[in-house]
């Protein structure tokens, strides 16, 4: 007569529009409003990083050898795709930064 492991979720929400996220595993609360920003974000954002070389190839067909100084002239959707990256980039982290 064991005793099973319960996973519980639970989502607390406030009049206010925000969300008091918590999950409780195992008699232990855990912060989501912490590990989100903090753990799963960047891990997602420096993943896509990591695997952004590899997808390149794969939808281009371009096994050729690459250089860090490309003309941005001879390959304008890498060079769109990275300046629509610093610019989001940029754009969603100076706010933040200003609070």
């Amino acid at each position: 007569m064991g005793g099973g492991h319960v996973l519980l979720v639970q989502f607390q929400y406030t009049f206010s529009g925000s969300a008091q996220r918590e999950i409780s595993l195992w008699g232990h609360t855990l912060s989501l409003n912490a590990l989100i920003p903090a753990v799963i974000a960047p891990g997602i954002l420096f993943t896509g990083l990591a695997l952004w070389p590899f997808f390149e190839q794969w939808v281009t067909g371009d096994k050729r050898e690459h250089h860090l100084l490309d003309r941005p002239r001879s390959r304008p959707a890498r060079t769109a795709i990275g300046v629509a990256g610093i610019t989001s980039t940029a754009s969603c982290g100076s706010p933040a930064a200003t609070t």
